[in-house]
């Protein structure tokens, strides 16, 4: 096995995932438009994460929560955009961990 390669993550990091963040960038007309930087392209390990109170967790308006594990990207914050699957979520909270594994854990929010 590479150097590099740690294999505390073998065979868990099987979705590929892009991070984007949004810019304020003006058009021709001085109005802001909707773009986004690409961050990077990163695997992860995706799991269906419920942290929300029952009463909103059971509403019709509940929005999926995600929760993806990565190798350690210090780079990614909260607002950032994961775009997986055909699917769009917002980056609610970004914890980088330095032991035992050093990795980062993102929870998100799909958009509609």
């Amino acid at each position: 096995m590479p150097k590099n390669i740690r294999p505390e993550f073998a065979g868990k990091l099987h979705e590929r995932i892009l991070i984007e963040r949004p810019t304020a960038v003006r058009d021709g007309a001085g109005s802001a438009s909707g773009e986004f930087e690409s961050i990077g392209d990163f695997w992860a390990g995706a799991e269906a994460h419920s942290s929300m109170p029952d009463e909103r967790a059971e509403s019709r308006a509940a929005m999926p929560v995600w929760q993806f594990v990565l190798r350690l990207a210090e780079e990614i914050l909260p607002g950032d955009h994961i775009v997986w699957n055909a699917r769009r979520l917002i980056v609610r909270t970004a914890t980088a961990e330095f032991r035992p594994v050093p990795k980062t854990t993102l929870i998100a929010e799909e958009t509609r």
